[in-house]
């Protein structure tokens, strides 16, 4: 019977040995729920509550059957060219979101003028991502846009929906009336003079 050679053994077991020391020494990725639970809120006063906000105008579209949009606080005046566009976005989360989603707000002229007005934000300025919301809070998305000076003057839709990159998340449920084919939720109009 041949002897094994004790080099072997080295060779063989130092790949081993580092697998075992890199997967103890790496850091153990949190789930979603245990980030979620973690994460500080006590800065958020201001934007998340468990008590429903109440929005100027309801609305009930639910997005990928984990956000409901409740609402919509929109300017109840004319806007001007230049001046500034700020609306409030009411969301209630219903489900886990595993990943973190960009509001889009498009400001589209009527009467066939081809101009819109991009108000694409990161949900409560960035300060409270899509993946850490919890399901029974309710969240308050306050934004501003400038209007451009050469915007048109009329009536705008006011558009809403949520995207990451290229993919937007589909509307899969409540008021349809208000939705068009590309996942998009009106939920009002400006007037900009």
């Amino acid at each position: 019977m041949a002897r094994f050679d004790r080099r072997w053994l080295v060779v063989l077991s130092t790949p081993v040995l580092a697998f075992i020391v890199g997967v103890l020494a790496l850091p153990r990725p949190q789930g979603v729920l245990a980030e979620q639970t973690a994460f500080d809120r006590s800065t958020l006063s201001d934007v998340v509550t468990k008590t429903p906000s109440t929005p100027t105008t309801p609305l009930d579209v639910t997005f990928g059957k984990a956000v409901q949009l409740r609402g919509f606080d929109g300017p109840t005046t004319a806007l001007s060219r230049g001046g500034r566009f700020k609306g409030v976005l009411h969301f209630a989360p219903q489900a886990v979101l595993d990943s973190d989603w960009q509001v889009f707000v498009h400001l589209d002229a009527k009467d066939g003028a081809a101009f819109r007005i991009n108000a694409d934000h990161w949900p409560v300025s960035g300060r409270y991502r899509t993946g850490l919301w919890q399901v029974g809070e309710s969240i308050v998305d306050r934004f501003e846009q400038t209007i451009p000076v050469a915007a048109v003057a009329g009536v705008y839709d006011v558009w809403v929906g949520l995207y990451r990159g290229d993919v937007r998340l589909p509307v899969s449920g409540g008021d349809r009336s208000r939705v068009d084919a590309d996942n998009r939720v009106r939920v009002g109009t400006v007037v900009i003079e």
